[in-house]
């Protein structure tokens, strides 16, 4: 009998022990420090930078004319911008101009005193990236005066067409018989010239019955001739 104090001694004292761990948990095991929640990293994007503007190399036709006047230099003199054809003609990938210009003051095609004509001069002007032009080459013969053709056509000049590196003038001459001549030029790359390709001519009749006639004649015929050297139709 006396055992059953003794334990319940013992068991009151380890109740009381644990009682006291409960009240002042500090006192037998250190506390863990907070931990803070961190936020999930948020991926950032590169800064924006505003576009820039596109340099457009498009002229202006009012500033298309005023610089193939310039590229003309001191052949300029005595002459006026007619009209202009733009085409890559060297093969570089850059749009090129065929330049047309008159006389300003009209002259007679036999004294060459001032009159009623106007003579031409035509110019190849390369592009060498825009604003930058540098004139080729020019003719005076490849495009007939205004005031030179037939009564009832006046001028004969139709217009220049550029294809790839080959170039025409186009012109109509003559009353009921009339013909259609085609001056074509091609482009060389190894001799970095322009050279006469191709003549052709059509002739119409219409006396009696209308009848189309065609001759045509390539530099088999009349050998190697540069743009600049031209002086008239081998035709």
């Amino acid at each position: 009998m006396r055992a059953q104090p003794l334990i319940f001694c013992i068991l009151l004292a380890l109740c009381s022990l644990a009682a006291c761990e409960i009240r002042h948990p500090e006192a037998t095991t250190a506390a863990a420090p907070a931990r803070r929640t961190q936020p999930a990293p948020v991926a950032t994007q590169p800064p924006r930078v505003a576009a820039q503007p596109a340099t457009s190399i498009a002229p202006t036709s009012a500033d298309t004319a005023s610089r193939l006047s310039q590229a003309l230099g001191a052949k300029l003199e005595g002459y006026q911008l007619e009209s202009f054809t733009t085409g890559d003609i060297n093969e570089d990938n850059r749009p090129d101009f065929i330049a047309i210009f008159q006389e300003a003051q009209a002259r007679d095609t036999t004294t060459y005193e001032p009159r009623g004509f106007r003579f031409r001069r035509v110019a190849l002007i390369l592009n060498q990236g825009w604003p930058q032009l540098r004139l080729a080459a020019t003719n005076d013969n490849v495009i007939d005066c205004i005031g030179c053709a037939h009564m009832a056509i006046f001028d004969a000049y139709r217009g220049t067409t550029i294809k790839g590196p080959y170039f025409s003038f186009e012109s109509t001459d003559g009353g009921c018989t009339r013909t259609m001549d085609v001056l074509t030029f091609r482009y060389s790359k190894t001799q970095k010239n322009w050279f006469l390709h191709k003549a052709g001519r059509d002739t119409y009749d219409c006396s009696g019955e209308e009848e189309w006639s065609h001759e045509e004649k390539t530099r088999r015929d009349f050998g190697r001739i540069a743009f600049e050297k031209f002086e008239f139709s081998p035709l």
